[in-house]
């Protein structure tokens, strides 16, 4: 039995499911605890000052959100389950090589290096598209893998290192020639 990668629309899919609660929630303590109510009143009206305070706001709100989500995915990722909601739901899970688990250690590398993957016009997320494994560019760095759980019918599949088409560990490194 071989491993179905995760494509691009299922990946994205799940991460929509994901952020945009997360995203919604933040907004909501912002607003009711935390003054937003106010800033975004004072944004209506043409006011430089109140159009830059409620930038500023938005960028903590957003900045907030991620860091929120960040940690979430990587309980979620380094867990049983392999995943956060969003990716359950869509059928996709973490692994690492072999098809097992990952580490908490390495669930937050891979979550912080994400930032990475989007920062050049998101082209380590679109490499998702072309490469054969279905590997953003922090999936490569962290030596992880994302990969179907449920088939068509959503028939949920056991990814096992011995059954995979994933490496057993880490690539062997030839010992450094320092003559």
């Amino acid at each position: 039995m071989t491993v179905e990668f995760a494509g691009f629309k299922r990946r994205l899919t799940a991460y929509c499911i994901d952020f945009l609660p997360i995203l919604f929630v933040v907004a909501w303590v912002f607003y009711t605890f935390f003054g937003f109510d106010e800033v975004l009143a004072r944004y209506r009206v043409d006011d430089p000052d109140a159009r830059a305070s409620f930038i500023a706001t938005r960028t903590t709100i957003r900045n907030v959100a991620v860091l929120v989500y960040l940690v979430y995915a990587a309980a979620a990722e380094s867990s049983a389950a392999r995943g956060t909601l969003g990716k359950q739901l869509m059928g996709i899970a973490v692994v690492g090589p072999g098809g097992g688990r990952v580490s908490w250690p390495v669930a937050i590398q891979r979550n912080l290096l994400k930032p990475l993957s989007g920062a050049v016009c998101g082209l380590g997320y679109l490499a998702i598209l072309w490469s054969p494994e279905r590997r953003a560019w922090h999936d490569r760095i962290a030596d992880t893998w994302v990969v179907q759980t449920a088939g068509p019918a959503g028939h949920q599949t056991e990814v096992r290192a011995d059954s995979a088409n994933l490496p057993a560990g880490p690539p062997a490194r030839p010992p450094a020639d320092y003559s």
